[in-house]
């Protein structure tokens, strides 16, 4: 057997152990040792006694000891040790992931995750005991509300994305009716309270948009090669407390809230956003500053609270939120909604 030095972990050893053993096996010539193997593959000779013990124990490998030739065989020549080694651990975290997949914004990650699992699960034959199918009985995700993506947008997408092209692709913003045709840069692909958003840079304006994949139609990634756009997607989020991400150079509203006694665990178990500052009070209740997408986005995350929130600033939000709950109790909608429903409707 020669020297290898590409053998540079424990699978490629046990593999290399695994082939010495079938080509003596099937040549009478070749004479196998484990003093041999240890020599070869520059490792001690009790390295290569543990693995013998691990591949006969723990993979069912047939390596045996011919007496009569003084050398190691494999006694079935077909026989494999797999490409990889994978812990019961590790498969049931894959399974569990793939479960989980495919509950965010019905792409085909999920099924994606799902077929791999299955791949690695015959691979290893009998030696694994789980059982995917119980899975759903005893572990779940739950998610509502959610957008579906058809997976030809999904898969565009991330050709366009993987590849470094241009993608185009008709886009409907919220509240209008028809889409407009755009050619963008992709940068990130972010799902964000389990929905999906492209953050992709357009040809026509300096700065990222966000797009949600849901809205997106004919995607097609182009055949172009588009050019570098330095993103970094940690710094770009890190305004973001809700769904709302900021585009266009706006800044983020700094919101100051206090939420009343008998709630103020909502307020102390929960992470908005890494920079919030939380402060208890000594009447029970608590006060939460943090920044928030837009004043639009700060209004719907106060609203969700009801009376439970009181606004502490600032004082434009303070009075958009009185404003919109007295439209409320009137069963008015707001001129901006009503606006935008003429459009639809048009």
């Amino acid at each position: 057997m020669q020297k290898s030095p590409s053998v540079r972990n424990r699978l490629d050893r046990l593999q290399a152990i695994v082939e010495a053993a079938r080509k003596a096996a099937k040549d009478p010539s070749q004479r196998v040792t484990a003093t041999g193997l240890a020599r070869d593959l520059r490792v001690t000779r009790q390295t290569i006694q543990r693995d013998l013990a691990f591949l006969r124990r723990d993979r069912n490998a047939p390596i045996e000891y011919d007496r009569s030739r003084g050398s190691l065989v494999l006694a079935e020549p077909t026989w494999r040790l797999p490409d990889f080694e994978t812990s019961e651990e590790e498969l049931f975290l894959l399974a569990l992931a793939s479960q989980a997949a495919s509950t965010f914004g019905h792409t085909p990650i999920g099924d994606s995750l799902h077929t791999l699992f299955q791949k690695i699960a015959a691979r290893l034959g009998d030696e694994i005991s789980l059982v995917p199918q119980l899975l759903p009985s005893q572990f779940s995700f739950h998610v509502t509300g959610v957008h579906e993506i058809s997976s030809k947008t999904w898969g565009q997408v991330v050709r366009a994305l993987r590849n470094g092209t241009y993608l185009d692709m008709d886009y409907r913003a919220a509240g209008y009716h028809g889409s407009k045709r755009y050619r963008v840069v992709p940068l990130h692909l972010a799902c964000i309270q389990n929905d999906w958003y492209l953050v992709a840079q357009r040809q026509d304006k300096d700065e990222p948009f966000v797009y949600a994949l849901w809205r997106t139609s004919n995607a097609r990634a182009a055949k172009v090669q588009a050019p570098h756009v330095p993103f970094d997607p940690v710094k770009y989020f890190q305004a973001r407390a809700q769904r709302f991400v900021p585009t266009g150079g706006r800044k983020p509203v700094r919101a100051r809230v206090r939420f009343t006694s008998g709630t103020e665990s909502w307020a102390r178990e929960r992470i908005w956003h890494p920079d919030q500052v939380v402060r208890p009070h000594r009447d029970g209740s608590t006060t939460v500053t943090l920044p928030l997408g837009s004043e639009r986005e700060a209004l719907r995350w106060v609203l969700q609270w009801g009376s439970q929130v009181e606004v502490l600033a600032p004082k434009a939000l303070a009075e958009a939120v009185r404003a919109e709950a007295r439209r409320m109790a009137r069963g008015r909608v707001s001129p901006r909604r009503a606006t935008r429903a003429t459009a639809r409707r048009g």
